[in-house]
């Protein structure tokens, strides 16, 4: 992508200059404009609470590769505050050629893409490096450009036989078993915005599959 000069037409078409739109939008906080995008579409404080604290949880803590257990907590938490997210998992491709095809886990809200633990991704499984490849991705804006997130979620490949093994571990373990092996509810307690009793909403989620997400085409 060219560089864009601040004086130059703002990217995501607003009609504004640059340096009065997205450039503006990230100069801010990440955790301030999490805030601010979950306020511009619509959706409770709690929501933008809820997204906020999860990135500080992360970040304070540098904790990286947590694609799958994150997701799963902030499903919990969304669905808790009466909204029917979808938890999905695939492999995500980089159009930029930033890093190779990984496997990841993400959430959907109204078909937008949630995906906090990409700003602390572990790209590298080798050498267990961490990076910040982009976002937070909040309702499909990349926070780091303030424009839609450039990577393709749900790259066709060569389906479920292509997952490493701790994906297919992820799939294949149920979601509450999930959950407790990585003490996920003591986080989900830490990060939630009001009181939860873990042991009447564990109960509520015995039933959850995770969505294996190819959209034929993309990626190829």
């Amino acid at each position: 992508m060219a560089k864009v000069g601040r004086n130059d037409p703002c990217p995501c078409g607003s009609g504004k200059k640059y340096k009065h739109c997205c450039l503006r939008k990230q100069a801010k906080p990440k955790d301030q404009r999490i805030t601010e995008i979950v306020q511009e579409q619509g959706y409770p404080d709690k929501v933008g609470e809820l997204l906020r604290n999860a990135y500080r949880f992360i970040m304070d803590r540098r904790i990286a590769g947590m694609c799958h257990a994150l997701s799963s907590i902030l499903f919990v938490g969304l669905t808790e505050l009466g909204f029917s997210p979808e938890i999905c998992i695939g492999e995500v491709d980089d159009p930029l050629l930033r890093t190779k095809r990984f496997d990841h886990s993400w959430l959907l809200l109204d078909g937008k893409i949630i995906d906090i633990a990409i700003s602390l991704a572990i790209l590298d499984p080798v050498r267990r490096t961490a990076q910040e490849l982009t976002g937070p991705v909040i309702l499909d804006e990349d926070i780091s450009t303030g424009q839609k997130c450039e990577l393709l979620y749900g790259v066709e490949g060569i389906g479920l036989r292509g997952l490493a093994p701790e994906t297919r571990f992820v799939m294949d373990t149920p979601f509450v078993s999930f959950m407790d092996q990585g003490h996920l509810w003591d986080a989900l307690k830490a990060i939630y915005p009001c009181t939860l009793d873990i042991a009447t909403v564990k109960a509520r989620y015995g039933t959850v599959e995770r969505k294996y997400i190819v959209n034929p085409g993309v990626g190829l």
